[in-house]
C-alpha cells in the first residue's frame, strides 16, 4: 500500500528543495564594468518575449477597433470574453500561432542558458522500483503547488487565445526554465528503472540486423509506451530520415517501425507487383524479425489488404481467449506493410511482447 503523503510532506518538501537547488541558485554572470550595467543574454530573451507579446496584444486591440468581434460572458467566472469573427479571426489566429512559435524558440534558448548556468542535479532514485514509483507519485502530487508558485513569482506574460476568447498566463524566463527542469527531472526519475534495463548498443544492433543495414545511423530518443500496448515500455530510436524504431524493453524485440514523414508511397506503375508476389517477402521479414512467428504462424488468424500502393499482411491472435488480461481489447498481433514494389513500409509486432 502506498505510504501516506500527509505524514511525509515536510520531509519530502525539504528533500525537493535540497535536491533541486538549481531552481533557486544562479551562478554569477561574470565581471561587469562599474556604473555600466549590462543586460545578460537571459534577460535579453525575457525582454524580447515580453516585446513580442506586447506587439501581439497591440494587434488585438487594433483588430477590436476595426474588425469583427463578438463579446460575451464567461459562464464560469463571469468575466467578459471576446471572439473574433470572419477575417478578423483568421488574422488573429495567424498572429497567435506565429507568436507561439517564436516564444517556443526563445524559451528553448533560455532553458539551454539556464541549465548551463545552474547545472541541475537529478532526483536520486530509490532502491526498489516500488519505492521509486511511490516517490514519483509524491512528486506528481506536489507539482501543482510548485507550478502555482511559479505563476505567482513569474516572470509571466498574459496571452490572448483566439479559440476560447480569454487571456491566459504563460511562464517565461526563470519560471519557464524551472518548470521544464522540474517536469524533466520527475520524468527522468520515473523512467530510471527502465533506463537501467536498456542496452542501447544491443538494441541498435538488433535493428540494423533485422533491417539488413549494418551502417544505419540511429539515435536514442527516449522511452514511450507502445501505441498498441501502452502498458509496455519501449526504447525509441530514430534514423537520419526521421523513421522511428521501437524496441520493447522487457521482451527485447523490435515492436514498431514508423516511417514518419517518409510514409507516403507512390510506386511507379512499371514496378508494381501483385499481392501474391509481395506476400512471400512479408512472410520472410516476419520470420526474421519475430522469434514467435514461425512456431505460431499456423495458429494465427491471417488477413491481408491494401491501401493505395501499400499492402498489409497481418497475423492475429484474437482467436485465443484473452479475457481478464491487458490484451482483451486488442490481442497480440504482427502486421507488416509493404510497398507494391516489395519494400518494407510499416511494422507492428506485439506478438513477441507478452510473457
Amino acid at each position: 500500500m502506498k505510504k501516506s503523503f500527509s505524514s511525509r510532506t515536510g520531509l519530502i518538501a525539504i528533500l525537493v528543495i535540497v535536491v533541486i537547488v538549481f531552481l533557486v541558485l544562479i551562478k554569477p554572470s561574470g565581471n561587469q564594468i562599474a556604473d555600466q550595467p549590462t543586460i545578460s543574454p537571459r534577460d535579453q530573451i525575457v525582454t524580447e518575449a515580453q516585446q513580442l507579446v506586447t506587439q501581439y496584444d497591440q494587434a488585438i486591440q487594433t483588430e477590436m477597433q476595426k474588425g469583427e468581434v463578438e463579446t460575451s460572458s464567461d459562464p464560469s467566472s463571469g468575466k467578459e470574453i471576446f471572439h473574433f469573427k470572419g477575417d478578423s479571426y483568421g488574422t488573429i489566429v495567424t498572429l497567435y500561432h506565429d507568436l507561439n512559435e517564436k516564444l517556443q524558440t526563445l524559451n528553448e534558448q533560455y532553458l539551454a542558458l539556464y541549465i548551463a548556468d545552474v547545472q541541475p542535479t537529478p532526483f536520486p532514485t530509490r532502491s526498489t522500483e516500488t519505492e521509486n514509483d511511490d516517490y514519483y507519485q509524491e512528486l506528481l502530487e506536489q507539482y501543482p503547488n510548485f507550478f502555482n508558485q511559479l505563476l505567482n513569482d513569474g516572470p509571466t506574460v498574459m496571452i490572448y487565445d483566439p479559440d476560447d476568447g480569454n487571456y491566459h498566463q504563460r511562464l517565461i524566463g526563470d519560471a519557464y526554465a524551472k518548470s521544464e527542469i522540474m517536469t524533466g527531472a520527475i520524468e527522468t526519475l520515473h523512467q530510471a528503472p527502465q533506463m537501467a534495463k536498456i542496452d542501447q548498443e544491443a538494441h541498435m544492433a538488433l535493428i540494423r540486423e533485422i533491417l539488413g543495414n549494418p551502417d544505419m545511423h540511429l539515435t536514442f530518443q527516449g522511452i514511450q509506451g507502445l501505441a498498441n500496448a501502452p502498458w509496455i515500455n519501449a526504447a525509441l530510436y530514430a534514423d537520419e530520415m526521421g523513421a522511428t524504431y521501437w524496441v520493447a524493453i522487457d521482451a527485447g524485440c523490435l515492436a514498431t517501425i514508423d516511417p514518419g514523414l517518409t510514409s507516403r508511397v507512390d510506386v511507379p506503375a512499371v514496378d508494381v507487383k501483385n499481392m501474391d508476389d509481395v506476400r512471400p517477402i512479408a512472410e520472410k521479414f516476419a520470420s526474421v524479425s519475430s522469434f514467435r512467428f514461425d512456431e505460431m504462424k499456423n495458429e494465427l488468424l491471417y488477413e491481408e489488404g491494401s491501401k493505395g500502393d501499400i499492402y498489409f499482411f497481418r497475423w492475429d491472435s484474437r482467436n485465443k481467449d484473452w479475457s481478464g488480461t491487458s490484451w482483451e481489447m486488442m490481442p497480440p498481433f504482427l502486421q507488416i506493410g509493404m510497398s507494391a514494389d516489395g519494400e518494407l513500409v510499416t511494422y507492428i509486432n506485439t506478438l513477441d511482447t507478452y510473457p
